[in-house]
């Protein structure tokens, strides 16, 4: 299926009933874009991508070999136009493999909704994909936060970084990001002392303009939370989805 995605104003490959993306992940892919007409294949040399491999039975991607095998089973140039793509609602395990080469363009990526219990191993996103704004991991099993805070260490780009809805009991540390602008943490087990969670956020992202951080144990109830997070986060916008009065933008 090609169209226009309702996720960004991007040309979208979709590709349903997967089970091994390694085994028809690119030939699925190569065939979709073979698919097309002379008119929109000459659109698509030009355009950028969307690849869209939620909602399918996925435990395992190679990013590499999706790129690469969509790319020898059709004459459409990919990995340099690939802008965001989306691997929601599988069953991943882990995060995926990224191809050998930057992707330099891509800008998002979604793996939220799956099973992903551990980040070890993730690759630098500094340097496997430099231009990447968002990452979407909420909605997972994934307990310890540092292998992402190594992977994001040094990336300049990155604005939205999700990890809401996983069994994280402790932020430990945070790399300074000076583009971050939405963090999520919503409905972890955050244990970590609360003083110490808002002074490791505050000084890593202290620009932070939306924090989702309700519904873990760490949380205050003595109806300091919101003040404590205004007074570290000079910029706050938007607290838990609510604007903070007096925010700005």
């Amino acid at each position: 299926q090609v169209d226009s995605s309702p996720m960004a104003e991007l040309p979208a490959v979709r590709i349903r009933g997967l089970v091994s993306c390694k085994q028809f992940g690119g030939q699925a892919l190569g065939a979709c874009l073979q698919g097309l007409s002379l008119a929109q294949r000459e659109a698509w040399k030009e355009a950028d991508v969307f690849v869209d491999l939620s909602r399918n039975y996925l435990l395992d991607v190679d990013l590499g070999e999706v790129v690469a095998e969509g790319e020898r089973n059709s004459d459409v140039t990919i990995a340099s136009r690939l802008r965001l793509v989306a691997i929601m609602s599988n069953d991943l395990i882990r995060f995926p493999t990224m191809p050998n080469v930057p992707l330099g363009g891509l800008r998002e990526l979604h793996l939220n909704h799956n099973r992903i219990t551990t980040l070890e191993g993730m690759p630098s996103l500094a340097s496997a994909a430099p231009g990447l704004e968002v990452l979407l991991l909420n909605n997972n099993s994934v307990e310890d936060w540092r292998p992402l805070a190594a992977a994001l260490e040094g990336h300049t780009q990155i604005q939205q970084v999700s990890l809401s809805c996983n069994p994280l009991q402790s932020v430990p540390t945070l790399p300074p990001l000076a583009s971050l602008r939405t963090l999520g943490l919503f409905a972890c087990r955050l244990k970590d002392p609360w003083p110490s969670i808002v002074a490791t956020i505050a000084a890593a992202v202290p620009q932070l303009g939306d924090i989702y951080l309700l519904a873990n144990p760490a949380c205050p109830l003595d109806g300091t939370y919101a003040g404590d997070l205004r007074a570290a986060l000079p910029g706050l916008q938007f607290l838990d989805g609510q604007r903070v009065a007096g925010g700005t933008g």
